[in-house]
């Protein structure tokens, strides 16, 4: 099952970024598109929930973990969906996806797992590759500052809350595992509800784009989104308990940014420039070594 977890974790990741860019490709509403993802995250992980347990269980210090991974999620989806406005979705997804050496660094520094020749040279040409793919034009400085800043706050909170999930699932084996993503789907649901309810009454911004009438076709992008988005999690979270951190997230890394260059490819006609090339060869290689 392990495998099967692990394509299903590249796959929902994939489809979730290409989601993503396709509704900013109609809209640029980020509230309502956020509220969209965690409303029907949390419509089907709290329908799992009754399933698998008969009745809307709370398990207070899976309620805990929620909470503070729930902060992360709110932070990653928001940052991350500024990062996709600002820059092509297989470069800022692939920077993104470099989180997940954040709770590689938690397993070997807290969790006393292994740290080899491999991983190290692993985390250099990783700091390579991320230096490489910042790397713009001259006349492209203020969109590069602008974009940097955001993907950077997303993969951030990525790998923090990723380390929140192998920290629950340290404690709690295969467990819980519904309960963790139901609850932190809901604080987010709220969180993006209130905070639109406070702008719309303060009548902030008018004319931007976060208050866009929504088609239904950047509805059902959004919703989709959501489902994949948390699949993502969800499948991230059953791994956490079956695999070491610095092996685990380093090798979804390594696929993840494969399958975001297809899409992007595919779906945006995004190609590689430049330097670019050799930070995709750093950053697959890195993630290889990190694996070793």
């Amino acid at each position: 099952m392990v495998i099967v977890y692990f394509l299903l974790v590249i796959l929902s990741s994939c489809t979730q970024s290409t989601l993503s860019k396709l509704y900013i490709s109609k809209s640029r509403n980020v509230y309502v598109f956020n509220i969209s993802k965690s409303l029907l995250a949390f419509i089907i992980f709290g329908l799992l929930g009754v399933l698998f347990n008969k009745s809307y269980s709370i398990h207070i210090p899976t309620l805990v973990y929620s909470i503070f991974f729930g902060v992360f999620m709110f932070m990653s989806m928001y940052f991350g969906y500024l990062a996709l406005v600002c820059g092509p979705m297989s470069v800022t997804s692939t920077i993104v996806s470099f989180s997940l050496v954040i709770p590689s660094t938690y397993g070997i520094i807290v969790l006393g797992e292994p740290l080899t020749v491999y991983k190290s040279l692993g985390f250099l040409l990783l700091a390579a590759s991320l230096l490489l793919f910042n790397a713009k034009k001259k006349d492209d400085r203020k969109a590069s500052l602008k974009w940097l800043v955001f993907t950077l706050l997303t993969l951030l909170s990525n790998g923090l809350g990723s380390v929140l999930q192998k920290m629950h699932q340290v404690s709690y084996p295969g467990q819980h595992t519904v309960e963790f993503m139901r609850d932190s789907m809901l604080l987010c649901l709220v969180a993006y509800m209130v905070l639109f309810i406070i702008l719309r009454v303060c009548k902030r911004g008018e004319n931007e784009a976060h208050n866009e009438r929504v088609g239904a076709g950047s509805l059902i992008c959004s919703s989709f989104a959501g489902i994949t988005n948390g699949a993502t999690y969800f499948f991230t979270l059953l791994l956490t308990a079956k695999s070491e951190a610095s092996a685990l997230f380093p090798m979804i890394s390594a696929g993840t940014m494969m399958t975001l260059f297809i899409s992007g490819r595919l779906f945006f006609g995004e190609k590689l420039r430049g330097v670019q090339i050799p930070a995709l060869i750093f950053g697959m290689a890195s993630m290889i070594l990190l694996k070793l």
